[in-house]
């Protein structure tokens, strides 16, 4: 291996089309929606790679065909501040002339006082709001105007939402009726809404007293399947002339738990030991296991900081998803083995779902809960382990 090779395996960031694996349904999905300016929920829990096959599907779409904005709710204090945001990237996307956004705004945002501004990033559009403003009103107004904008120009305008729960969570069910009356009738703007509060998105969309109900399609992001991780594993580090057994390359899968995020770490830090030498190939399980100690010891802090946060109750809950494999979580031999009561124990599972350290398995009919973070239990097992043994010291 040469010491100056980049490792293969990425984490952290968005990936390009060439580091994605597999998802080739999942992209043709979303491409075909930005093309014809439809409507789709993305649902796939975090650390399964939403955003990079969002960012993926946008890149391969001609942007002289299709204006795209993507934005993510997440990284904004108030709603305000996204509905601020989303109307200028708009209609920067669009290339609106000053002018002519100038007047847009003026016409159609008048009651948000807007002030239209051009700067170093190009157009930009600020709303005078007070503090009496209705946020989600001024979201559902953004939206509507850039209705009208985009049918006043001759490409298509889509709009990405990533985590758009955060939309919806200050005001519940009335976000989302608001929501749905613009939508609706948009007919010059296409929407994907993506998110990671699987349970939520999903009942939003599958129930049908909820406003959601058949808005759009949906799509779930499941996991890679294992013959195509496996393979993508072996070929990686067969391209770096690092040998790894079969063997190792399912123990990798299994302690990430299929979840792409962490296979792509735990791949990542077994093939640095490889290279620093503090692993000797071929790679076994037992070098796997190594690796991940050492990962888990990186996270040590953060996930310390996280226990210390949660109750009582819900540490019991937690190791209870970690020891009982998520299953049969609601039943009485459970409460009793890990003395918490029933609806002690529900109520925990759900703070763990709010938090989103946990999520359910939609994919299956029975309820099946799993870790967001599937090292997280390497790390417990760890400090009560060391706990044990210092006590019995």
């Amino acid at each position: 291996m040469r010491t100056n090779q980049p490792n293969p395996f990425e984490y952290g960031r968005e990936l390009d089309s060439g580091e994605l694996v597999d998802r080739v349904d999942e992209l043709g999905t979303l491409k075909a929606t930005i093309r014809n300016r439809s409507k789709l929920f993305l649902i796939g829990p975090r650390r399964f790679g939403k955003t990079s096959l969002l960012s993926v599907a946008a890149d391969q779409i001609d942007p002289k065909e299709v204006a795209i904005v993507r934005i993510n709710a997440e990284a904004f204090e108030t709603l305000d501040l996204f509905a601020q945001e989303l109307t200028s990237s708009a209609a920067r996307a669009l290339r609106t002339p000053f002018e002519r956004a100038n007047e847009w705004a003026q016409s159609l945002l008048g009651r948000l006082r807007p002030k239209v501004t051009m700067g170093a990033e190009g157009l930009s559009v600020e709303f005078g709001l007070g503090e009496e403003q209705d946020s989600l009103q001024t979201i559902v107004e953004a939206l509507n105007a850039l209705e009208h904008l985009a049918g006043t120009h001759e490409k298509s305008l889509v709009i990405i939402i990533d985590e758009v729960q955060e939309l919806i969570l200050p005001t519940g069910l009335a976000a989302e009726k608001q929501l749905r009356s613009a939508v609706q009738q948009h007919r010059h703007v296409g929407y994907i809404f993506a998110g990671s509060a699987t349970r939520l998105l999903h009942e939003m969309t599958n129930e049908p007293n909820r406003p959601f109900y058949r808005l759009g399609a949906r799509l779930f992001l499941g996991v890679i399947p294992r013959a195509d991780f496996s393979e993508f594993i072996e070929q990686a580090f067969h391209q770096s002339e690092v040998v790894i057994t079969a063997d190792a390359v399912m123990r990798i899968l299994d302690h990430a738990r299929d979840v792409p995020y962490n296979v792509q770490r735990l791949a990542h830090e077994t093939w640095e030991m490889a290279r620093s030498g503090a692993i000797t190939p071929p790679i076994r399980p037992t070098d796997v296991d190594r690796a991940l100690t050492r990962i888990v010891g990186q996270e040590a802090p953060a996930h310390a900081a996280l226990w210390r946060s949660l109750t009582t109750a819900q540490k019991k809950a937690l190791k209870a998803v970690i020891e009982q494999d998520g299953l049969s979580l609601h039943s009485h031999a459970v409460s009793q083995q890990y003395g918490i009561a029933r609806s002690s124990m529900q109520r925990a599972l759900e703070a763990l779902e709010v938090r989103q350290l946990i999520r359910q398995n939609l994919e299956e009919s029975e309820s099946h809960y799993l870790l967001v973070d599937p090292f997280l239990a390497a790390w417990l097992a760890r400090e009560q382990q060391a706990s044990m043994e210092w006590g019995g010291s």
